[in-house]
């Protein structure tokens, strides 16, 4: 039995903007940074990982809000929020060339089904950063 391959795609939005975070794919395109789920490796280490490695930040990247199964293999997308200093550290620590895209304006840099994956957990996680806002400030 083939193994289908997981990949691990990490929002990570702009604090002051909520712009996401895009990298360059390689190939001349975008995609939001992200890396293969290595055997034995849980969502969140990949997460870590990915977003280390491509962009320099660390960040909590555990949460996942979007599964998506597609010809080649399982996208899994964890949201890293919108960490204070994220801007800063990508700047001074990107390995690739990188940019931040309005939500609005995602279809333009990304390939439709990363476009649709994109925005899905998205508004996903913003209706989870929502919840935990109203639970810190008490009024759940």
């Amino acid at each position: 039995m083939m193994v289908p391959t997981v990949r691990v795609h990490v929002l990570l939005s702009h604090p002051g903007s909520g712009d996401v975070l895009l990298v360059a794919d390689g190939f001349g395109g975008w995609r939001p940074p992200g890396t293969r789920l290595r055997v034995g490796e849980c969502v969140g280490s990949a997460a870590r990982r990915a977003l280390l490695a491509r962009t320099g930040v660390r960040a909590d990247a555990s949460v996942v809000v979007g599964v998506d199964s597609a010809a080649d293999g399982l996208h899994l997308v964890c949201d890293a929020g919108a960490p204070d200093g994220a801007p800063e550290a990508i700047a001074a620590g990107a390995a690739a060339p990188w940019g931040w895209a309005r939500p609005g304006h995602l279809g333009l840099y990304l390939a439709p089904e990363v476009a649709r994956r994109t925005r899905v957990a998205l508004a996903v996680a913003e209706g989870e950063r929502c919840e935990v806002r109203a639970l810190r400030a008490g009024s759940v």
